[in-house]
């Protein structure tokens, strides 16, 4: 038995004259022999569309990206699974992570040899030949302090130390239902 991909997609009569009608609604009118190329042109855009994989959700990228980063902040993270996830990730994630890899590595002081307008396909794949360098075992060093002088002058620009820590916006512990503007009484 042959499947739906197997199998040629044709408009019927029905769906035909629908499409002639949406045309002649828009005052655009096809010759026969040009409409019958524009419902082929529209019957292959759908077998196309009907032949490629499903690319995933918004929430599978997003629940692939929480759970690398949970491994990630443990105290000491398991490289080799770190490396595994990272191969399995689905597509959605992969281009994200190529899209900001080479910006995040470059502030780490890591050069990936990433050309400028690399798709982030690619920029992802060099990011995964990356981690199986010994280079990337090793932990980031962290930048050493500002200089005293530069940082008092900076302070001084911006009204506060950079020594002090940023405190953290607290919340109030009453949640509201999304969309709810007003405050709870």
């Amino acid at each position: 038995m042959a499947t739906e991909q197997e199998t040629p997609l044709c408009l019927d009569d029905e769906q035909r004259a629908r499409v002639e009608d949406c045309l002649k609604k828009e005052a655009s009118s096809l010759p026969p022999d040009r409409l019958e190329r524009f419902i082929g042109s529209i019957e292959a855009s759908i077998a196309h569309f009907r032949a490629t994989a499903a690319v995933g959700s918004f929430r599978d990228a997003h629940d692939a990206l929480r759970a690398l980063r949970a491994l990630a902040d443990e105290n000491d993270p398991p490289i080799a699974q770190l490396k595994a996830r990272l191969a399995r990730l689905p597509a959605t994630t992969k281009e994200y992570i190529g899209r900001r890899a080479p910006i995040v590595m470059r502030r780490l002081g890591v050069d990936l040899g990433s050309p400028a307008g690399e798709l982030p396909e690619r920029a992802f794949d060099r990011f995964l030949r990356w981690t199986k360098t010994p280079e990337a075992v090793q932990r980031p060093t962290v930048p050493p302090p500002l200089p005293e002088p530069l940082a008092e002058r900076i302070a001084a620009l911006i009204g506060t130390a950079l020594t002090e820590p940023v405190s953290r916006v607290r919340r109030s512990p009453v949640r509201r239902p999304r969309g709810c503007v007003s405050r709870p009484r």
